[in-house]
């Protein structure tokens, strides 16, 4: 079982990639992104791409499956395990922060005010809420 709760996840996401213009037009060369809820890293290779090499992405995710696929596909990339309300692990100046599927999952002014490591200099929001 372990493994296929990510793996239908990395499946099913594909539908929202249409988002990848949105990371083009706000995320740039140079930049430091932290992408919040990455998930099995549906948009960590659109913003490695946007921010080149230059720049530098740090992908989160609270839950260890996620993380553990994430971290396959992208094996150089710096993944962490941390929770959005709980990101003290995150000790850097961020120029912005991209999060998709993940706020309806927190208290999002808790996830916000939860930076005090690193100042963000953009947020970037993409909210896509689901039916109960």
């Amino acid at each position: 079982m372990t493994g296929n709760i990510a793996k239908l996840y990395d499946r099913n996401v594909i539908k929202f990639r249409e988002l990848v213009g949105e990371i083009k037009k706000n995320v740039k060369k140079g930049d430091l992104a932290i992408d919040l809820g990455c998930g099995t890293g549906a948009y960590l290779g659109e913003l490695e791409r946007a921010v080149g090499q230059e720049g530098k992405v740090i992908a989160v995710d609270k839950s260890g499956e996620m993380v553990a696929f994430c971290r396959k596909k992208f094996e150089q990339a710096e993944v962490k395990k941390l929770s959005a309300e709980k990101l003290s692990g995150i000790n850097v100046k961020a120029d912005i922060v991209f999060a998709s599927l993940v706020l309806q999952f927190t208290k999002p002014e808790k996830a916000i005010a939860e930076y005090p490591g690193f100042a963000v200099q953009r947020y970037y929001l993409i909210a896509v809420a689901t039916k109960r």
